[in-house]
């Protein structure tokens, strides 16, 4: 949910005034992007802002947003920050590794694509080699979600251990250690910033705007979700079902996605869903992607659960 902010304070001549909102919309930010939806266009105009400060911080700011961005706002504003990363200056360099990083995570369709212009940081020229080294560095940081990744991809693994031998000790070290874990057994579906996930998808010859119609009916809701003993499936409202299944409708867009919590009665966590309706030619794709799951007993119970359900949803959409 929005909160109201005064973008206004950004202007005013008083550093402890403007700066203390800074820190303000970046401790939202990094807790509840949600909260900034209904302010994209002030936070995408930070980044031309002549302070350095109020730039870096929009830079951040666009890197949480992508977390809930459902409508691809921050694909336009991509360019601009491959502009700061290859700027050769380091502070802004460092702000759009974190900000790429971040839509690399939430938006695995440009994921590739911004990897490999992370690494290709190694050519830019900075003010020192030192400056080039740190960002180096941060780049490291960066790739650590994405080791499945960096194992596939020659280029990253090149960078990696190449970085394992920089100059700058810190830089090495961060290289050789995240070598060292790739060379570990990876578990399926852990990841570092949501926990376990786990995402199924099914493709069926209907049209779209059926399937969101059945999805989005009460019987279709009871068919997936289950049958709801309180609230309804709108934005901000709580449920809970028959079978104790309860959470918070966080996104609700008609004919494409809703994104809620989940937790069953006998969970202690809060896991995230989101059921997706994809529009294809003469065939829709229905998706489930839950993260913020406990271990693996849970990916591997909803795993099971989800494909059943997508399973079963063939006969019900005929």
């Amino acid at each position: 949910m929005s909160v109201a902010l005064d973008f206004e304070l950004l202007k005013t001549r008083d550093p402890k005034v403007k700066y203390g909102f800074t820190k303000q919309l970046l401790a939202i930010g990094a807790k509840d992007p949600e909260a900034l939806r209904s302010h994209f266009d002030e936070i995408a105009g930070m980044l031309f802002n002549e302070n350095n400060v109020i730039k870096w911080t929009g830079i951040d700011l666009i890197g949480y947003y992508a977390a809930i961005d459902d409508e691809n706002r921050t694909d336009r504003y991509i360019l601009h920050l491959l502009k700061f990363l290859h700027g050769g200056t380091l502070i802004s360099a460092n702000h759009a590794i974190f900000a790429l990083g971040l839509i690399a995570l939430h938006k695995p369709v440009h994921r590739n694509k911004i990897l490999k212009q992370l690494i290709s940081i190694r050519k830019d020229e900075f003010e020192t080699e030192e400056c080039k080294n740190i960002a180096i560095g941060k780049v490291i940081d960066t790739l650590v979600p994405f080791k499945d990744e960096v194992r596939k991809l020659k280029s990253l693994m090149d960078f990696v251990q190449a970085a394992s031998a920089n100059s700058r000790k810190a830089t090495a070290n961060k290289a050789a250690k995240l070598v060292k874990a790739m060379s570990a057994k990876s578990i399926t579906g852990k990841t570092k910033n949501v926990g376990f996930e786990v995402g199924v998808r099914k493709i069926y010859p209907v049209d779209q705007t059926e399937v969101w119609n059945y999805l989005s009916s009460d019987e279709g809701i009871t068919f997936w979700l289950g049958e709801l003993v309180k609230g309804r499936l709108i934005e901000n409202n709580n449920y809970k079902t028959v079978d104790g299944v309860e959470g918070t409708v966080r996104i609700l867009r008609p004919y494409s996605h809703i994104r809620l919590t989940w937790k069953k009665a006998d969970w202690k966590n809060h896991s995230t869903l989101q059921m997706r309706v994809i529009a294809g030619k003469k065939k829709t794709t229905v998706s489930f992607h839950q993260e913020k799951l406990a271990d693996v007993r849970q990916r591997t119970e909803m795993k099971k659960h989800w494909s059943t359900i997508l399973d079963k949803l063939a006969k019900e959409i005929k």
